[in-house]
């Protein structure tokens, strides 16, 4: 009945039990026997008609069945937003939206399709917020000047919802009071261009401000010098007083104290400009009468509670060893401080003039006591001469002074050794240092660390003593005691050696004078002489001859230096080759060397024709026939041109190969069947290299063959169908694809330079990315192919994330799936604690433009209620990472850097900083006195430091690394 229509499979259909219908082709994959469908039975979709196998074909779209309410606005695919499998209309809005251009969100999840789409009407439907939200509300309170993109502050999941970064946007960040306030009370419906200065909103609270008057005092405008905007009150203002740091005292005082009648502009900086009075009434002592400086800050510290706490420094004075136990009085006597000495003199001139052990006044001693004397001695008998200008050492150190400064007197006392040792140089007898004419120079061989005069070594500086020279005695070479005049030559004292000389005989020889070209100072013979023979080296059997093998007659003056000099006879001799008829040379070591024993030994060396392969076997006969050596040819040619000819297996001729025979043939070959063309203009490999010349070389031409795939290739590349080659427009240079080690066409592999594959795309075919064949214009983007992935995400929300476009810059080409994505946090890298939170706990509500990428942008909640220490009062920078890293993974972790004075080593190490900043709410001011350093310990430690004070200031002027050198 079906007409054949539908197969003669009948129990496809139908059972063998009953002929029922089974549906049984319904259930193949792709057909519609699914959801509703699965109820219906076959006469609800398949209607009767006239030709009954009709019944049953012809269908498979919806539209076939079902009635369009779109009018087609939105094409005949309805299964794109429908599901077979459930309810008409479930999920079809979702469904589409995921697909189109506007995903759906929050509230508009549960919005009707009508309440955006009106009358049906689906295409053009606005997809910006502001083209809805403001039409139907007519309510824009802002009226537009915060520009038209409401999703920049409102959220799908409710109007209500805004989340604005005021300080991405503005660089205004929200602190303290600015917090709590909406943004009526700032704005007051005015949101175009604002200043960010406090002045301009807060400028009556300036007029107003009494405590104290802020425009009688003449504060500037920028109220952020005292009031920070993490207060929540005016009071909690606090001026910085950089220009003049409060410490001791100053620290208790209530501004009015120094800022009388409420006088701030002007206010005088300097300590006498307030305390004029205190220095007019000082009576202990009296500063006017003593003349003391008007710069209090000399002896007076900011840190000292009071003004007995000063302590005078006397630097330009310091007081060292018995100055430091007296008081002031002992030396500033009546009270006189102004025009007193700084010499030792001006007080010690007494005890100068008393002095005799020894007597400085008659000795003539200076009034510089401080040479002698030094400031830490407790007393004068402890002084010492320095004797710089005379160092004293050795035989010096043990005499008193007096046995060099008779009678007391040390002005003009000599200087140099024979100042007070000439009689000892006139008495030497062993040698006579007068007869010999010594220098009186005696430190030239007697030294000052000598204790004796026998120590004496003459240096022989201008003749070094060697070999024989240093085991005799002096007198052996100084005859009579006679030292000046004594010869520095060889022969001024061996020329009676030198004359008598006969083997060989030195004069006849011509041999010169300075002996010790051939003899050595350290030879303890003359027999160990040895002739340098540097203008002519021996060598091979000139080694072995005895010198008068050469110098005949014991001739040595005039002996040739060359070869042909001594061996013309044997040249001209020479019959294996003819040296003369062949033109050799006569410069023998081109052949001969000297290192050689025997003539036999020479061989020549051939430079300009190397030997090699055959050549190297034959002898020399073989190519220099008859003898005839010169105008031999180099060229192989010169020799082969009859084989050249009559080559035939190619024909060289006809191939018109070049006459350069090595261009194939080998020096090392043996035979010509050696001979390799060596292709340079187009290499052989694969099946190239497999292939006899004819192949591709056809009837014996050579010259012309292409040289290019396509030349030979072409039929290959046009009958190409996976994939067609001239279709996807492949370009005919065949070696981009295949290589010439390729022994097939089937081993070529596309280089995909421009669009490298890796992952997934690795393992895909070529047809997965150029469908229907298509190569030409497949994009190279990700977004090209993977916009709808992109459109779709929602973990995060790319869109509303306004992530790039440019997926690799998170997933990489080598991914497998999109879940391997990570985004690298380049202007905000992550490490410590945010390496280890999830994405949403910083980027609330899948907010992700305009995050902060500062500390204090996330944290300056936990930077004002920090108390451990308070960074408010502390004045903490908000730059969080100066203490606080990254690479933490907690804020307690943050450890201060403390450059200015080290506490990482050393005493100071592991403690807390309430140990030196006993204030906890002024960092600026530290002690080191209060819970560490007691004065007991100190002043035991510094009984010899002048200017030393318990103030701790002082200790970190002296002490700066903390250390206690």
């Amino acid at each position: 009945m079906h007409q054949g229509r539908l197969g003669t499979s009948c129990k496809d259909c139908h059972g063998t039990a009953t002929f029922r219908v089974e549906r049984y082709t319904h259930r193949k994959p792709g057909s519609f026997f699914r959801g509703r469908h699965a109820a219906a039975t076959c006469t609800d979709c398949h209607k009767p008609a006239v030709d009954i196998a009709a019944r049953f074909t012809g269908l498979g779209r919806c539209v076939a069945c079902h009635s369009d309410p779109h009018r087609g606005q939105l094409g005949t695919t309805c299964e794109t937003c429908h599901n077979v499998d459930a309810k008409w209309s479930a999920g079809a809005s979702r469904a589409f939206h995921k697909a189109g251009l506007f995903p759906l969100e929050g509230r508009h999840l549960v919005t009707p399709c009508e309440d955006c789409h009106r009358d049906g009407v689906v295409k053009g439907t606005p997809s910006r917020c502001y083209d809805c939200h403001w039409v139907r509300r007519q309510d824009d309170i802002y009226r537009t000047r915060l520009g038209s993109e409401c999703e920049n502050c409102h959220r799908p999941t409710a109007w209500s919802a805004v989340n604005w970064d005021h300080f991405a946007r503005t660089t205004f960040a929200l602190s303290g009071v600015h917090r709590t306030l909406s943004c009526d009370q700032c704005h007051a419906g005015e949101f175009g261009t604002m200043r960010s200065d406090c002045a301009s909103c807060h400028a009556g609270d300036y007029a107003r401000a009494h405590d104290p008057d802020h425009r009688a005092a003449g504060f500037p405008l920028i109220c952020q010098l005292c009031h920070r905007p993490a207060d929540v009150s005016w009071q909690q203002a606090r001026f910085a007083h950089t220009t003049f740091v409060l410490a001791g005292v100053h620290q208790t005082q209530v501004c009015g104290a120094c800022h009388r009648n409420d006088i701030y502009a002007g206010t005088t900086r300097d300590c006498a400009g307030c305390h004029r009075a205190d220095y007019d009434r000082a009576s202990d002592p009296a500063h006017a009468a003593a003349g003391f400086a008007l710069t209090c800050d000399q002896c007076h510290r900011f840190t000292d509670g009071q003004w007995s706490d000063a302590t005078y420094a006397h630097l330009v004075w310091p007081l060292v060893g018995r100055h430091a136990a007296p008081r002031c009085s002992t030396c500033h006597t009546n009270g006189a401080y102004a025009g007193r000495g700084k010499e030792c003199v001006s007080c010690h001139r007494s005890e100068y003039d008393r002095s005799v052990n020894p007597a400085h006044l008659a000795a003539g001693f200076p009034l510089t006591c401080e040479l002698c004397h030094t400031l830490v001695d407790p007393a004068w008998n402890h002084g010492r001469f320095s004797h710089d200008t005379f160092a004293l050492a050795g035989a010096h150190l043990l005499p008193p002074c007096t046995a060099c400064h008779v009678n007391g007197v040390y002005q003009s006392t000599p200087r140099t050794c024979a100042g007070c040792h000439q009689r000892d140089y006139d008495d030497a007898r062993d040698p006579n240092h007068t007869s010999a004419g010594f220098s009186t120079a005696c430190d030239t061989c007697h030294k000052y660390t000598d204790t004796s005069w026998d120590q004496g070594v003459f240096n022989h500086l201008t003749f070094p003593l060697a070999g024989r020279h240093t085991t005799q005695a002096c007198g052996a070479c100084h005859l009579g005691g006679v030292y000046q005049g004594t010869p520095r030559t060889c022969a001024g004292c061996h020329q009676d050696d030198y004359n008598g000389t006969r083997d060989p005989n030195h004069t006849n020889a011509g041999f010169p004078t300075t002996c010790d070209t051939c003899h050595k100072y350290t030879d303890t013979s003359w027999d160990q002489g040895v002739f340098s023979h540097l203008t002519f080296p021996l060598a091979g059997k000139h080694t072995t001859q005895a010198c008068g093998a050469c110098h005949i007659g014991g001739v040595y003056q005039g002996t040739p230096r060359t070869c042909a000099g001594c061996h013309q006879d044997d040249y001209n001799g020479t019959r294996d080759p003819n040296h003369i008829s062949a033109g050799f040379l006569t410069t023998c070591d081109t052949c001969h060397k000297f290192t050689d024993t025997s003539w036999n030994q020479g061989v020549f060396n051939h430079l300009t024709f190397p030997l090699a392969g055959r050549h190297a076997t034959q002898a020399c006969g073989a190519c220099h026939i008859g003898g005839v050596y010169q105008g031999t040819p180099r060229s192989c040619a010169g020799c082969h041109q009859d084989d050249y000819n009559g080559t035939r297996d190619p024909n060289h001729i006809n191939a018109g190969f070049p006459t350069t025979c090595e261009t194939c043939h080998k020096y090392t070959d043996t035979s010509w069947d050696q001979g390799v063309f060596s292709h340079l203009t187009f290499p052989l490999a694969g099946r190239h290299a497999t292939q006899a010349c004819g192949a591709c070389h056809i009837g014996g031409v050579y010259r012309g063959t292409p040289r290019t795939c396509a030349g030979c290739h072409q039929d290959g590349y046009n009958g190409t169908r996976d994939p067609n080659h001239i279709s996807a427009g492949f370009p005919t240079t065949c070696e981009t694809c295949h290589k010439f080690t390729d022994t097939s066409w089937n081993q070529g592999v596309f280089n995909h330079l421009t669009f490298p594959l890796a992952g997934r795309h690795a393992t895909q075919a070529c047809d997965a990315c150029h469908l229907g064949g298509v190569y030409r214009g497949t994009p190279r983007t990700c977004a090209g192919c993977h916009q709808n992935d992109y459109n779709g995400t929602r973990d995060p929300n790319h869109i509303s994330a306004g992530f790039p476009t440019t997926c690799e810059t998170c997933h990489k080409f080598t991914d497998t799936s999109w879940d391997q994505g990570v985004f690298n946090h380049l202007t905000f890298p992550l490490a410590g604690i945010h390496s280890s939170r999830p994405c949403g706990e910083c980027h609330i509500g899948g907010v992700y433009p305009g995050t902060p990428r500062t500390c204090a942008g996330c944290h300056l909640t936990a930077y004002d209620a920090a108390r451990d220490p308070n960074h408010i009062a502390a004045g903490f920078p908000t730059t969080c990472d100066l203490c606080h890293r990254f690479a933490d993974t907690s804020w307690t972790q943050g450890v201060f850097n403390h450059t200015r004075f080290p506490i990482t080593t050393g005493r100071h190490a592991g403690h807390a900083c309430s140990a030196c900043h006993t204030n906890p709410s002024v960092f600026q001011v530290f002690s080191c006195t209060t819970n560490c350093h007691d004065r007991g310990e100190t002043d035991g430690h510094h009984r010899e430091v002048a200017g030393y004070q318990y103030v701790s200031l002082a200790c970190y002027a002296c002490h700066p690394q903390g250390r206690a050198d």
